[in-house]
């Protein structure tokens, strides 16, 4: 896939092909265990700490942000969301169950996430 430098727009094949890639992806990453992504989670967290420094730059060029700014309403928020969902994600992922329809009766249902 590639966009011209000339318009700055995806065309419409090129829209179709970046939705039908991202619901590929979505697939896969719903069959994928708890510890399969809290490992992917930890991974985003190493890396946002190892570039901390990178991304306080970017921030600053792209946004005028000072380097305090960047860090608590950026980096600080997004390494404790990291944090809680890894806490949380099993518990999360348990099978819930949930109320049976009628033509079921008699039977357990439950969701799966």
């Amino acid at each position: 896939m590639s966009t011209s430098t000339t318009n700055p727009f995806a065309t419409e094949a090129e829209i179709r092909e970046i939705v039908g890639a991202e619901t590929s992806f979505a697939t896969s990453l719903a069959k994928t265990t708890a510890s399969e992504r809290i490992a992917k989670l930890n991974k985003i967290e190493q890396y946002l700490i190892a570039h901390e420094v990178e991304v306080i730059d970017a921030m600053q060029k792209d946004f005028g942000k000072p380097a305090v700014e960047s860090l608590m309403s950026e980096s600080a928020v997004v390494l404790t969301q990291i944090r809680l969902v890894r806490q949380h994600l099993k518990g999360w992922m348990r099978p819930k169950r949930v109320k049976t329809p009628l033509p079921m009766l008699g039977t357990s249902s439950y969701l799966h996430y």
